[in-house]
């Protein structure tokens, strides 16, 4: 309840400001990963975000586990690959995730907001997580596969 009168305050501001609400925007996008190609040309940083596989739909209920177990839960219920070093991950961070029929996208930004971790997507589906590099932004955008 309080996430939807959130939501609609920040609606209605965005309403009435939409300055505020690029903003708001921004920097909640700086806080998540980043979806990369792994098939962009060495030097580019292209989005792979609309990317099929992060587009695949999921369903989980998880209460309290850690994050590397949620990101484990994310791919086996969207069938794919993921590698990653757990250490990535700050070992104290416990994840619970309630949704039904959400993007892997968006199930994979709730589990990695603020971590400073971002998911490269490879031409055959799978998913690779690797620390952020700074300076660096996707330039277009590519569905990929």
């Amino acid at each position: 309840m309080r996430s939807r009168v959130l939501s609609v305050l920040w609606l209605v501001a965005g309403i009435s400001s939409g300055d505020a609400a690029d903003a708001w925007s921004q920097e909640l996008a700086a806080r998540g990963p980043r979806f990369l190609a792994a098939w962009a040309p060495e030097g580019r940083v292209v989005d792979a975000s609309n990317s099929a596989p992060l587009r695949r739909r999921v369903s989980l209920d998880l209460t309290g586990v850690k994050a590397d177990e949620a990101l484990k839960a994310i791919i086996t219920a969207a069938h794919l690959e993921i590698a990653f070093n757990p250490a990535l991950l700050p070992a104290e961070r416990m994840v619970s995730l309630h949704v039904r029929d959400i993007t892997v996208a968006a199930a994979l930004t709730e589990v990695l907001l603020d971590t400073g971790v971002d998911v490269t997507v490879s031409r055959d589906g799978s998913l690779t997580l690797a620390h952020r590099v700074a300076g660096t932004a996707p330039s277009v955008s590519d569905s990929g596969v």
